[in-house]
């Protein structure tokens, strides 16, 4: 396993681990991003790798304006306890 593949599941276990019950939102928070780095390591946004989308840039550029629109919805804010 490489060093990225590493870093990605200690990422994926310390969201697992974590105590969001006070705060789930932050969790979907965390989680969103995840999914967009682990689609950066497995290259679905380079131009030229095989494994990329069919049309790198968009799918980055739409998965951005996802994330984007989530938390202009408010499904990121914070809960005040």
């Amino acid at each position: 396993m490489s060093k990225i593949e590493d870093y990605l599941k200690k990422v994926v276990e310390d969201l697992e681990n974590a105590d969001y019950s006070d705060d789930p939102n932050h969790k979907k928070l965390c989680m969103d991003i995840a999914i967009l780095l682990n689609k950066a390591i497995k290259y679905h946004y380079h131009d030229f790798h095989k494994d990329s989308a069919e049309a790198p840039k968009v799918s980055l550029h739409t998965d951005l304006l996802e994330i984007d629109r989530k938390m202009q919805d408010g499904e990121y804010d914070n809960q005040l306890k």
